[in-house]
């Protein structure tokens, strides 16, 4: 919610290199969203190291306050039915960040869906933390169109 409705200010809060990495790293380690220990320190830095740069941590608060303030968006939203967009629904259910109910809510959204196939093991990074299921599955989905190539 911080990033969404205070983004200025919570990029002044992590206005140095240590407070931002201390504050990201969190995000693969203690704060629920990834599977427990998928993430070691290596791991961790390299995902953190890009923002580093603090214009680049405040712009990867744009998604998250174009939800919130409508002047953010770049196109009007596109929230709602896609009936027109065969997805491939994939949850890792180690992330206590995505609502419990994203399943259902994923199945009215796109009618024409290929699961959704819950990962254990994995969590809001899923293509990280089973990057060998997460390919798999994408090639599976995908494969009438590398066919065609």
């Amino acid at each position: 919610m911080e990033q969404a409705l205070r983004p200025d200010e919570l990029a002044e809060d992590l206005a140095n290199v240590r407070s931002r990495r201390r504050y990201l790293s969190t995000f693969y380690s203690s704060r629920l969203w990834a599977h427990p220990g998928s993430f070691d320190e290596e791991d961790i830095e390299f995902h953190v190291e890009p923002f580093d740069d603090p214009a680049k941590l405040r712009a990867s608060f744009g998604g998250y306050v174009s939800t919130f303030d409508e002047s953010a968006r770049t196109a009007p939203s596109m929230v709602g039915q896609n009936p027109d967009i065969r997805a491939l629904l994939l949850y890792g259910p180690s992330d206590h960040v995505i609502p419990a109910d994203w399943e259902s809510i994923a199945r009215i959204v796109y009618p024409d869906h290929v699961g959704p196939y819950r990962i254990e093991g994995a969590g809001h990074f899923l293509p990280w933390e089973q990057p060998e299921i997460f390919t798999n599955a994408v090639v599976s989905f995908c494969s009438d169109l590398l066919a065609a190539r």
